[in-house]
């Protein structure tokens, strides 16, 4: 009988034994490691691998890691969501998986949180991280126009050899010209002003500049330009043609400013060089469409850099689309031209591009969707003929279905025949 009893109580200690054995083993811990990203800024759609190592110095279990992406980041290859198995020994290791980044931006890739799990699980779950958050920066995709050289870009309303009126002054004298407001003291010619006597304006020496003729871009900001999904709108494919348009000019050293209306009044005053290209490409990164109805106008836009305007008579490229409804458009285009040549009855070299959104449109494939896109660009049809009438260029480009390159090519081709 005693017997009996001493094996049920023997029994019954298994499970409190085990219980107790059981807390003795700790839940992995001590986690170190380091996140790896060897380029911390790219092109969008270009990919970037990602690469972890750890070490687990103590505890038995399972640890998982994961990381925290973007939203427009995709993932191509690996996971960023890992499982690994910690024994008696310390482990050590790494793994990587590759994301594609889908948007222009400043992008947060997330620290790298680990969970660790008592193997009874009789301890709650015990989490840290291993890695601080990794910044990208995603640039807007360019395409290359060395091709247009090739086909006669001449041919196109573009400025080859007048000289600018802005930049690096050079060591080569051109004139000497009565004193503006904005003009240095520095310049003044002192002798020559002497020379005039009393009650006259000073003179001073002026110098050639380096570079081309100047070139203006207004870049429209309008909230209207959202049109699209979560990964690409309108308003990167107007973006894009900008930095695409602004590689092209800095790389043949014309000085070039841009103007983003409908938004902040942003502006970046002309410079040349690869310089003034990567300034323009870091601003129109971290830029995006207006989240509230700014409706400035284009020709409110013109009016704001009527100054520069007037004086420099810059080349005007403004990027755009037609599609979206803009009654000072064309009195824009008026005023622009008053202000560069005057009332002369010349013709007025503008670039106007023009960015589509039909194929961004996400509505499915219809007729009335093809319908709307008809009347659209019957809409169109009188600004773009004031333009073309005018000496202009329009460029029609849907971002959805080509390359810019192509779109520019295909204007230079329609100036050829």
């Amino acid at each position: 009988m005693i017997m009996g009893n001493l094996i049920f109580l023997y029994a019954s200690m298994i499970p409190l034994m085990f219980l107790f054995f059981g807390l003795l083993l700790k839940r992995p811990g001590e986690i170190k490691g380091k996140k790896i990203i060897r380029k911390d800024s790219v092109n969008e759609g270009e990919t970037i691998e990602v690469k972890i190592n750890f070490r687990i110095d103590s505890g038995i279990g399972p640890v998982i890691f994961y990381d925290e992406l973007p939203s427009d980041f995709e993932l191509v290859k690996g996971n960023n969501f890992r499982l690994f198995w910690k024994g008696v020994n310390e482990k050590s290791g790494s793994y990587s998986y590759k994301v594609k980044c889908l948007k222009r931006g400043d992008k947060e890739i997330g620290s790298t949180v680990w969970t660790s799990e008592h193997i009874l699980k009789l301890k709650t779950i015990k989490r840290g991280s291993i890695s601080e958050k990794k910044q990208v920066r995603v640039y807007s995709k360019t395409s290359e126009l060395e091709e247009v050289e090739r086909r006669h870009v001449g041919d196109l309303p573009t400025p080859k050899s007048e000289p600018s009126k802005l930049g690096i002054k050079t060591t080569e004298f051109k004139e000497i010209r009565e004193y503006y407001h904005e003009d240095p003291l520095s310049m003044i010619n002192w002798k020559a002003t002497a020379k005039r006597g009393k009650k006259t304006r000073p003179l001073v020496n002026e110098y050639e500049y380096e570079g081309e003729r100047t070139i203006w871009i207004f870049l429209d900001a309008d909230i209207d330009l959202r049109l699209g999904d979560t990964i690409t709108n309108l308003f990167d494919g107007c973006v894009e043609a900008t930095i695409d348009t602004a590689k092209f000019f800095t790389e043949r050293r014309y000085l070039l400013g841009i103007y983003i209306y409908n938004s902040n009044k942003e502006i970046l005053h002309p410079e040349t060089g690869k310089k003034q290209y990567n300034e323009i490409r870091k601003k129109l990164t971290e830029q995006s469409c207006t989240d509230v109805i700014v409706k400035e106008g284009f020709k409110d836009a013109v009016k704001e850099c009527r100054s520069f305007l007037s004086r420099y008579k810059p080349l005007p490229i403004v990027i755009t689309s037609l599609s979206k409804k803009d009654e000072s458009f064309k009195d824009g285009c008026k005023l622009l031209r008053d202000f560069i040549i005057g009332e002369s009855t010349r013709r007025f070299p503008i670039w106007v591009i023009d960015v589509q959104p039909y194929s961004l449109n996400p509505r499915p494939q219809s007729s009335f969707k093809n319908n709307a896109a008809l009347i659209n660009s019957i809409l169109q049809k009188p600004i773009k003929n004031f333009i073309k009438k005018n000496g202009g260029v329009v460029i029609e480009w849907d971002p959805a279905s080509e390359d810019f390159q192509m779109a520019f090519l295909r204007e230079v081709s329609k100036y050829q025949s």
